[in-house]
């Protein structure tokens, strides 16, 4: 018997146990879900009907015997699972010609989708269907039929594979019944690859696989093992023998990583860890400024008195409203700027109002703000100062801040008082960008980067 000792890494985390039911909900753990070696939820090779949580991104590089596996698996939505991979075949030349070939390995590129059709409830396990390799040149194309139960620590899989998961041929493929065109698989595959051979779905040989994860009382540590449906005769790195169909594997959990040992085929013991993170709990933190505090009564008896430098830099800097242009006239103080820092327009209309109430006098009983979008007037916000004041300092209840001031369009009028400091001059841009890609015959990496300066009179 030939042993062989393989690194394994694959970026993984704390994939989270989908809701179960009574019996269950006592062994839910928030880290229950591995990755295969080919990315995606499963066990070891093989892959099962469970999902990662909404919002989950996996990281994934498998070293595993004569394949290199690097993988990115999304779980785009409860229901769905997305895998986009790339393989390194590490004993086998780019092309059949080692002057062009050189030292670089073969490369492929495939996509995985899963689809969860039925969530498991008290009776019912969960179902999904799954398709591999939909995007590349098909060499691990598959097409799977999945269903997982749990039962307490206990999580069983079935599942029935075509295609690369179906080369064990130990099942009747039952589309073959339904239609002829079932029961031949395509060969090759069309043009240069990256195409979707959809007449490939489901035809073929069909092979029965599965497994059982069990989680021990220890929480960090936990088992798998799987019937592998594949021979690995036909696969496209030489040299991969098989002397058990029964893969096993134990994973040790620390905080957002996967440690994983696995024995395969009865001949290979592979090794790896896991990372993974989850967008829909990510938070950047956003420490934002106290709203400025309106003073009823203001000390400022007149506008000629009011410091303009002041109140343009706290309406940058509280309220994320830089101005453009300042237009005083009658009992009306108008100011045209663009807000970048807050997106809800009553907070930012709030922040606003709050440092011109703080900064304008009694006498200017209104504020227009006027929202520009590049150079163009675009809408206007009229707020009442009086009222705004009131509701700002909580001397009433009869109305809200919202009931202070209306949004509409710009008149004409005040689109004639939009007057920056600058109209003519020099202008220009400068935009950088980066390109890269991965597995070309002249290069594994080739990558291109530059600057664009851009510049314009007006």
């Amino acid at each position: 018997m030939k042993y062989r000792l393989v690194a394994s890494l694959t970026f993984l985390s704390g994939l989270h146990a989908s809701n179960l039911y009574a019996q269950t909900e006592d062994y839910v753990d928030s880290n229950l879900y591995s990755q295969t070696v080919f990315g995606g939820t499963g066990l070891i090779q093989t892959p099962t009907s469970r999902m990662a949580p909404e919002g989950s991104i996996s990281l994934n590089y498998s070293d595993n015997d004569q394949y290199r596996f690097w993988s990115v698996s999304l779980q785009l939505f409860p229901w769905m699972e997305s895998t986009v991979r790339y393989t390194d075949v590490r004993n086998l030349l780019y092309s059949q010609s080692e002057a062009f070939s050189g030292d670089q390995t073969w490369k492929d590129k495939g996509i995985d989708v899963k689809f969860r059709l039925l969530e498991e409830n008290y009776w019912l396990p969960e179902f999904s269907v799954g398709f591999k390799d939909i995007g590349g040149t098909g060499v691990f194309s598959s097409e799977y039929l999945t269903l997982s139960k749990r039962w307490g620590d206990f999580d069983l899989h079935l599942g029935l594979g075509f295609g690369y998961l179906g080369q064990n041929d130990n099942a009747v493929n039952p589309f073959c019944q339904l239609a002829d065109r079932f029961c031949t698989r395509p060969i090759g595959f069309s043009g240069v690859g990256g195409k979707v051979e959809f007449d490939k779905f489901f035809s073929g040989q069909a092979a029965w696989f599965g497994g059982l994860e069990y989680q021990s009382p220890w929480r960090p540590l936990r088992f798998s093992v799987e019937y592998d449906p594949n021979h690995y005769q036909n696969d496209r790195a030489p040299d991969l023998t098989q002397d058990s169909r029964w893969n096993i594997a134990a994973n040790y959990r620390w905080k957002g990583f996967d440690f994983a040992l696995r024995f395969e085929r009865g001949n290979t013991v592979t090794f790896g860890f896991s990372y993974q993170t989850n967008f829909n709990t990510l938070t950047t933190p956003k420490v934002k400024p106290l709203p400025k505090e309106v003073n009823r009564y203001n000390e400022i008896a007149s506008f000629d008195e009011v410091d303009e430098n002041t109140l343009l830099l706290e309406l940058n800097n509280n309220a994320g409203f830089p101005v453009r242009s300042t237009q005083f006239y009658s009992d009306t103080y108008a100011i045209f700027g663009t807000q970048l820092d807050y997106r809800d327009p009553d907070e930012s209309i709030e922040r606003i109002g709050r440092v011109l109430a703080s900064q304008l006098p009694d006498n200017v009983k209104k504020y227009q703000v006027v929202e520009l979008a590049g150079a163009v007037p675009l809408i206007t916000t009229e707020i009442d100062a009086g009222k705004f004041k009131q509701a700002a300092g909580g001397e009433t209840f009869a109305f809200t801040l919202n009931d202070t001031y209306e949004r509409k369009g710009v008149d004409d009028g005040l689109s004639h008082r939009y007057s920056p400091a600058y109209r003519s001059g020099l202008g220009g841009s400068v935009e950088t960008f980066f390109i890269q890609t991965f597995g070309n015959p002249e290069a594994f990496y080739l990558y291109q980067a530059g600057v664009l300066i851009q510049g314009f009179t007006r």
